[in-house]
């Protein structure tokens, strides 16, 4: 984002003072931390992800969701061109169509580029866009899924990763951004190169042929969630920067 980029080249000396003056600073995930560091190499910065409530956003009731038909995979996210979901959509259909069914939440002003090409791409039976859900509805529509995949070109944190991370969903994402931060790649999902249909396609191959695979990931993912980005958990992060300061 070339606007972005001149914002914060303009910013710069102001960001720098603030950042000299904080007795702490914080950084949502390693690459918002390395970015920072550009401008203040001088100072060490803790890294502390977004909390989530993980009893909000669990996994559905056993026996809830059955495994036949195709896989399920879910998409949260606004419907920008930078999220990736084009190449998603190519993945699922060249060169055949893969046995998913892909279900999109969110608005944006890529929509109507990404109705037209599921028209191209022949996948109106597979593709299906819900539109805005508020965040109360949102963990239905993960726990509807068994995989949740948004192939970003760039990502600060990715707070939807660990939704559903936490809602026991299996996850296919790209190195981008923060991404890695949340996701670990044949832990509890795959991590690919940005702009690569072809390996979006791959695995999701992986969880097509073995849906077990996909729980596996999915309950990993979900003890993970609960770990590391629960609200206690972040909670006690920031405490133990709160009571560092305090003492110095």
């Amino acid at each position: 984002n070339a606007k972005l980029q001149r914002m914060h080249s303009a910013l710069r000396p102001l960001t720098r003072t603030i950042l000299r003056r904080a007795s702490a600073v914080v950084a949502l995930s390693e690459s918002l931390r390395d970015q920072a560091a550009e401008t203040v190499p001088e100072i060490a910065m803790a890294v502390i992800p977004n909390g989530i409530d993980t009893e909000h956003y669990r996994p559905a009731d056993a026996g809830q969701v059955g495994s036949a038909g195709p896989l399920r995979v879910v998409t949260v996210s606004r419907l920008l061109e930078r999220k990736g979901i084009h190449h998603l959509l190519e993945a699922v259909a060249s060169p055949s169509p893969l046995d998913v069914s892909l279900r999109i939440v969110g608005t944006g002003n890529y929509e109507r580029e990404l109705r037209h090409l599921c028209g191209q791409l022949h996948l109106e039976d597979r593709v299906r866009f819900h539109g805005f859900i508020p965040p109360s509805g949102l963990p239905a529509a993960y726990q509807w899924g068994e995989v949740f995949a948004l192939p970003s070109l760039a990502e600060s944190f990715g707070l939807v990763f660990a939704e559903a991370m936490a809602c026991g969903l299996a996850i296919v994402g790209t190195t981008a951004g923060g991404i890695p931060s949340v996701v670990t790649t044949g832990s509890d999902g795959f991590l690919v190169e940005p702009g690569q249909p072809s390996a979006i396609r791959a695995a999701l191959q992986r969880f097509v042929a073995d849906r077990g695979f996909a729980r596996s990931m999915g309950a990993f993912g979900r003890s993970k969630a609960v770990e590391k980005m629960g609200w206690a958990s972040v909670a006690r992060s920031y405490l133990g920067v709160y009571e560092r300061v305090l003492e110095a």
